[in-house]
């Protein structure tokens, strides 16, 4: 009788597990809106913590698990656990961390010595664990982290295709639209629905961190009609993005690996790497220049490795909650 909950910048998916349910057709599916805990204050956190506990009343509930983006340290940890008590008292088993964790749950750890998972949605970030120790790269926010991510992507495509716009298409009054454009300019304002720059200008300023990334997606088909502007757009993201994985990997191996020789796998995950076929291909083809050894898979349902912290063969862990 498990509840296990992912949270992310777009949305928050949870599952819930019944007795003897040992099938993912068994399995009740919940979708609810994004969390980051350093966004949030505790009563939106509470608040966060209660539409999901109305929205699962008629379930019994003794465990339950929380990957949360914006989880740092142990002091974060029980602040989420005394939320989670709070709404949920007398609970068996309770874990919480970052959504991270929950992912990198999803990789075999007991057929390779490394483990990683790299994470490319609205935001971006590569972890993963030898078997000694964590490690990080990346992450840190769209303002001045998430290297390759869709928010990364999107800000600047807007950036570079206003930048052609200027230097090679411009007109005295584009309050109108018209062909002279730039392709992908043409291709932002019509998605959008604009009519010209300036209700583009209008847009970024009140858009969420949300709706500009959801632009990635579209920059990623107009790089594959051949555009120059985007295709440039997309290389840098997947330079940057492998080049995060690289020193992820190699900061793990030089750390030495729990098994002999250096097995490795790399999960991808994130609507970018999980969504689009050619963004996460494109990625794969770079990484395995530089790490050919990898077995790189894509992971499409991470919230099953929050289910898993909760398992019963992790009731004895001391990594169950705070």
């Amino acid at each position: 009788m498990s509840l296990a909950i992912e949270s992310g910048a777009t949305n928050t998916v949870a599952i819930y597990v019944g007795a003897g349910d040992d099938s993912r057709k068994s399995l009740k599916r919940f979708h609810f809106g994004a969390a980051n805990f350093k966004l949030l204050k505790p009563t939106q956190i509470e608040s966060f913590l209660n539409d999901i506990k109305t929205t699962t009343a008629q379930y019994v509930i003794d465990r339950i698990a929380i990957g949360m983006p914006g989880i740092v340290g142990e002091q974060d940890k029980k602040a989420l656990k005394r939320a989670v008590d709070k709404v949920w008292p007398n609970l068996k088993m309770v874990w919480v961390g970052n959504d991270t964790d929950t992912a990198l749950a999803c990789i075999d750890d007991t057929k390779y010595a490394i483990k990683c998972i790299v994470i490319s949605g609205t935001g971006s970030c590569c972890y993963g664990n030898n078997g000694h120790k964590t490690a990080k790269i990346g992450g840190h926010g769209h303002i001045i982290g998430d290297r390759g991510s869709g928010y990364a992507i999107s800000h600047m495509a807007l950036r570079e295709a206003l930048k052609d716009y200027e230097y090679n298409h411009y007109t005295p009054d584009d309050t109108e639209p018209h062909e002279d454009r730039s392709v992908l300019m043409n291709c932002l304002l019509k998605h959008l629905n604009l009519q010209s720059i300036y209700e583009l200008v209008g847009w970024s300023v009140v858009a969420s961190k949300a709706e500009i990334a959801d632009l990635a997606q579209l920059v990623i088909k107009v790089a594959l009609m051949g555009n120059a502007v985007a295709k440039r757009v997309l290389d840098i993201a997947i330079d940057d993005l492998v080049n995060d994985i690289k020193c992820l990997v190699s900061r793990l191996r030089n750390d030495g690996a729990k098994a002999e020789g250096n097995t490795i796998q790399i999960g991808f995950t994130g609507s970018l790497l999980s969504k689009s076929e050619t963004f996460s291909q494109r990625v794969s083809q770079k990484l395995k220049q530089s790490v050919p050894d990898a077995d790189i898979i894509i992971l499409k349902d991470t919230v099953m490795g929050a289910l898993r912290m909760i398992s019963d063969k992790n009731s004895n862990s001391s990594d169950n909650g705070v």
